[in-house]
């Protein structure tokens, strides 16, 4: 029906923006209603987007459960993706990874599925795989905003984490060299961490900190005239 389906993209651009109350009602509008497989199953798929976002992973589990039969290949992506991050947030880090394993390629939904994959190893403890897969995409040379974004976020991820595992309440997981490379041009840009501390190593591993440091620097930049735009 081409009401439900145009009822249904208005519910999309509320979701987009952020309005979850208005969207919802539109979606719980056309399950009660008499709408066709089809049209239920993205109705389902975008009320776990808003669940998730509202930090309701019950629910949206729940929700992504009632989808039935196969979605758009572009939604039906997004909500194994969606999938992954409700696990993700729910602490299932094992099985988040295996989920997300099956995406190979240099495409965006691989690289997305790569950026997670390192966000849960992270979560986990597994600090010196998460920095291989986080390395990798923060060096990436990215074709579009999206992949920019993501270049970002990763470069971000990286930083934070080896900056973790070098906390002193929590038992160091990376090999000290490694940790030297990084921590002397992230630390800096943390609230709370010793700028002297991280500069106590910077000359033995110069040249690679200023390598780092440009490329954070950059990141910092590009998401700042995001969020500013």
């Amino acid at each position: 029906d081409h009401l439900d389906d145009a009822d249904l993209l208005l519910g999309g651009m509320y979701l987009s923006y952020g309005h979850h109350l208005e969207a919802a009602e539109i979606f719980e509008r056309l399950l009660a209603g008499n709408v066709s497989s089809e049209v239920r199953d993205r109705t389902w798929f975008f009320l776990a987007k808003i669940w998730y976002q509202r930090g309701y992973l019950d629910r949206a589990r729940d929700a992504l459960a009632f989808i039935e039969g196969k979605l758009p290949e572009n939604i039906e992506r997004e909500a194994l993706m969606l999938d992954a991050q409700i696990l993700i947030d729910a602490g299932e880090y094992d099985a988040a990874i295996q989920r997300l394993q099956d995406w190979k390629g240099r495409t965006e939904w691989a690289r997305y599925a790569k950026f997670n994959i390192g966000v849960a190893l992270v979560r986990s403890g597994r600090i010196e795989e998460a920095a291989a897969l986080l390395d990798e995409l923060g060096g990436m040379d990215p074709f579009n905003q999206e992949l920019t974004a993501l270049r970002d976020k990763a470069n971000v991820a990286l930083g934070y984490a080896l900056l973790q595992a070098r906390s002193p309440t929590r038992r160091c997981s990376v090999s000290v060299g490694r940790t030297r490379k990084w921590i002397t041009t992230v630390a800096p840009w943390f609230p709370g961490w010793s700028c002297a501390a991280a500069t106590c190593w910077i000359r033995p591993y110069r040249n690679r900190c200023l390598q780092f440091r440009t490329r954070w620097q950059s990141s910092i930049r590009s998401a700042r005239r995001r969020i500013i735009t």
